[in-house]
């Protein structure tokens, strides 16, 4: 039951008793809710139910200092004290640290002093987060120096260091057979690019050439177009890579008739959709067989 997200819910003695046997029977209990503090005595001093006792005597959080933890987190973040945080769960605080340097490809070093089985231990309740140097003197809550971060992208402990993309690679391959993001089967690639672009020497621009199959479809619908634009004569043969690339950077910056919206939200009046039926359309005159692919869904911008 190690890994069970148990939270315990009492206050009477006899919630103490079965609390403290369960955990002593290796049970392992995320969180505690009981009533909060009550004052009592002429002092009026705060006293805890028996229940936070053993709670406490266990390191389990308590739902009331959770609560005032995560305020004080909130507070830091919003001031600009904590730069990025990242919730604990019953694996520690290690794949807290990995998931949180996984986006920038940063790495860190643990504190030497830090024992062996704290780093994947349960961590319910606590909260890594990232916070400059000069501004730890801002925290008022009760925590504990993990490490530092690192630009190397390694994670290192003591005499042991991981590469950032090592322990990425085994973390994404354990999730492949659940979200595959390859093939399972060796497929053919298919070529459906309209230009052959390079570098050019030096690396100081790039070199445009049709792909000679659609290169007479593309010239063709460019000069259609650029001559009812413009009111030139062009011919065909008169078009050239970069006039029709620059005609592409043209598309989609005015309104089309019957838009009710800017070019770029407006997918059924897109000038750039009606270039490709254009060009798809000339393709076909020309007796070519097309090079398809299948689009399963779009995201909300309409991006494949």
């Amino acid at each position: 039951m190690e890994n069970r997200r148990i939270i315990f819910m009492g206050t009477p003695q006899i919630a103490s008793v079965v609390l403290k046997t369960m955990l002593e029977n290796d049970i392992h209990v995320g969180l505690v809710v009981t009533q909060p503090d009550k004052k009592k005595g002429r002092k009026q001093q705060l006293v805890y139910s028996e229940v936070k006792e053993v709670a406490l005597e266990y390191d389990i959080p308590v739902f009331e200092q959770v609560k005032a933890l995560y305020n004080s987190i909130h507070e830091l973040t919003e001031n600009g004290t904590i730069v990025s945080a990242y919730v604990c769960d019953a694996n520690g605080f290690v794949p807290a640290l990995c998931k949180m340097a996984f986006g920038n490809k940063l790495g860190f070093a643990l504190n030497s002093d830090l024992k062996e089985e704290s780093l994947f231990a349960p961590a319910y309740g606590c909260i890594v987060a990232e916070v400059a140097k000069d501004k730890l003197d801002n925290i008022k809550t009760a925590y504990t120096k993990l490490g530092e971060v690192k630009e190397k992208a390694a994670f290192t402990y003591k005499e042991v260091s991981i590469n950032v993309e090592e322990a990425l690679s085994v973390w994404e391959d354990k999730l492949e057979k659940v979200f595959p993001t390859k093939a399972s089967k060796e497929t053919t690639s298919i070529e459906t690019k309209l230009f052959n672009a390079e570098n050019a020497k030096g690396s100081e621009s790039i070199n445009y050439t049709f792909k000679d199959k659609y290169a007479t479809a593309l010239k063709t619908v460019v000069a259609s177009a650029l001559n009812k634009r413009d009111g030139s004569s062009l011919k065909p043969a008169d078009v050239t890579e970069y006039m029709v690339i620059d005609y592409i950077q043209t598309l989609n910056h005015d309104q089309v008739e019957g838009a009710q919206a800017a070019q770029e939200l407006e997918g059924r009046y897109s000038a750039f959709r009606y270039f490709v039926e254009n060009v798809r359309t000339e393709i076909k005159k020309e007796g070519l067989s097309g090079d398809y692919v299948y689009v399963q869904g779009t995201a909300a911008d309409n991006s494949v």
